[in-house]
C-alpha cells in the first residue's frame, strides 16, 4: 500500500483530534512528516517483529579460524570493512543489517542443521539477535542463514507520499492506525482527561490478538542470495 493511504487514514481517523493529524487542511503537512513517519516507522517494526512478514536468507563462507559469525555488514563481500568478509551478498542484493531474529542454519546442501538444540553437540547456538556460534568451523563449507527482517525504514526527507510503497499486508492496517496513534498521544498532554494513548494500545493487542487467532499473515517474502560467483553449486 501507499504511504498516502495510511496518511489518509490517520487524517480522518485516529489522528483527527491532533494538529499533526492535519484534519484542518484534510491532510498531514509536510512538516509534520518528521514525527508521523517516526511513528509510523516504530509500528512497521513491532508488526515485523510480531508476524514473519519478510524472510530473508544470507549465505555465509565459513573459515577454520572463525568460530562466531556476526550478521553485520561489516562483514558483507560487497560493502563490508572487516579484514574478513564472510557475507555472501551482491551488488544486486546487499546485506542491509535488516535483522531481527535468525530462525534456521542450513549447510550447503539445503540440509537443516540443529539450531539451538542442547542436545546436539553439533548445534549452531545463536549468541545475539544477529550471531551464531559454529562448533566446528569448515573453510570448505558454507552455510544459509535464513533470518526474521525488519522492513524498509521510511525516510521523511524530501520524500512523496504518493510514491512510497510500504510493505505490509492489508490484514494489518488497522494495527498499524493503533499503534501510530498510541505513541502520538503518548506524546501529548490528555484530552478532555481521557488516555487515548492507553485505549490505542489496547486496541492494537486487540487486533493482534484477531489476526493470530485467523491466521492471516504468511510468509509473504523470501529470496536466496546464491553462492552462483562464489564457486558453489
Amino acid at each position: 500500500m501507499l504511504l498516502s493511504e495510511i496518511f489518509d487514514q490517520l487524517t480522518h481517523g485516529e489522528l483527527s483530534q491532533l494538529s499533526i493529524g492535519g484534519a484542518a487542511n484534510g491532510s498531514i503537512e509536510q512538516k509534520d512528516y518528521p514525527i508521523v513517519i517516526s511513528h509510523i516507522n516504530m509500528a512497521l517494526t513491532e508488526l515485523y517483529k510480531r508476524f514473519p512478514i519478510k524472510i530473508r536468507e544470507i549465505q555465509i563462507q565459513e573459515y577454520d579460524s572463525i568460530g562466531i559469525y556476526y550478521l553485520d555488514s561489516k562483514y558483507s563481500t560487497i560493502t563490508g570493512t572487516a579484514a574478513t568478509k564472510y557475507l555472501i551478498d551482491s551488488v544486486a542484493f546487499p546485506f542491509q543489517d535488516d535483522v531481527l531474529k535468525i530462525t534456521t542454519v542450513y549447510d550447503e546442501l539445503g540440509v537443516e542443521l540443529p539450531f539451538n538444540n542442547i542436545n546436539e553437540t553439533t548445534s549452531i547456538n545463536t549468541r545475539d539477535y544477529n550471531s551464531f556460534e559454529v562448533s566446528n568451523p569448515d573453510s570448505t563449507k558454507a552455510l544459509t542463514v535464513e533470518y526474521r527482517a525488519n522492513h524498509v525504514i521510511i525516510d521523511p526527507t524530501e520524500l512523496d507520499a504518493t510514491t512510497v510503497d510500504v510493505v505490509l499486508p492489508r490484514s494489518l492496517l488497522e494495527a498499524l492506525l493503533n499503534y501510530v496513534a498510541f505513541r502520538a498521544y503518548a506524546a501529548n498532554p490528555p484530552i478532555d482527561g481521557q488516555d487515548r494513548s492507553g485505549n490505542y494500545l489496547q486496541k492494537f493487542e486487540a487486533s493482534i490478538a484477531r489476526i493470530s487467532l485467523l491466521d492471516l499473515v504468511n510468509d509473504s517474502e523470501k529470496f536466496n542470495i546464491k553462492l552462483d560467483n562464489n564457486g558453489w553449486p
